[in-house]
């Protein structure tokens, strides 16, 4: 009897081990390489400018292997921080590092802690946003993706694509602001980028975590 209930016990605690590892590690999953591309689309006098892939990254392998085939663009840069946000409310902890991944400059500051990866972490008050934001409007990791509307609960069409607008110059310094579009909201919504040798990263991006209808 104590040996049934010592072997009870044994696998009891393996299964506990277990589960702690799942949540530190999350058992996030690889999936296939993504087919992502950027480009642009021109109607008239109006450009759109897109990114579309057959699926969103969750493995930050896969995240930074579609930030290095369409970053190279300022609307792939701010593409990559909407896809972070789905990123981090499926997987907190992976989801940091593709937030910290996608962002740059004045977003960002050294840090060594739980919400850090690569030595780096978003700024406290950003990070508190998100996570206040995301509680409060969970469709907003969905909003921005078309085919996503208020009537069908933001469920994006696929392929998945973001469009954007209203490529500009901010004056005076090395980076873009554009607009992505939602069907949430009234207008579209800006969000600033800048180059880290021939990737685009976000700089600004408070607009993006705004409620949606």
């Amino acid at each position: 009897m104590k040996h049934l209930i010592w072997c009870l016990a044994c696998v009891c605690f393996l299964g506990a081990c277990q589960n702690l590892d799942n949540l530190l590690n999350e058992n996030v999953p690889l999936g296939d390489p993504i087919t992502a591309t950027s480009g642009t689309d021109t109607t008239g006098n109006t450009t759109t400018y897109f990114v579309e892939l057959n699926r969103l990254p969750l493995h930050i392998q896969r995240f930074q292997e579609v930030q290095q085939s369409v970053a190279t663009t300022p609307q792939g840069g701010a593409a990559m921080f909407i896809m972070a946000l789905n990123v981090y409310q499926q997987y907190n902890r992976e989801g940091v590092k593709a937030l910290v991944t996608s962002a740059t400059g004045p977003a960002l500051k050294s840090d060594s802690g739980d919400e850090s990866y690569n030595g780096f972490a978003l700024l406290s008050q950003e990070m508190s946003l998100i996570k206040v934001q995301l509680q409060d409007h969970p469709e907003l990791t969905k909003a921005y993706y078309k085919g996503a509307t208020p009537t069908n609960g933001y469920q994006p069409s696929t392929p998945f694509r973001l469009e954007f607008t209203n490529l500009q110059d901010v004056t005076g310094t090395n980076r873009k602001k554009l607009f992505v579009i939602t069907a949430g909201a009234a207008s579209p919504r800006p969000i600033t980028v800048a180059p880290e040798g021939n990737i685009w990263k976000v700089t600004e991006y408070s607009s993006v975590l705004v409620g949606v209808q």
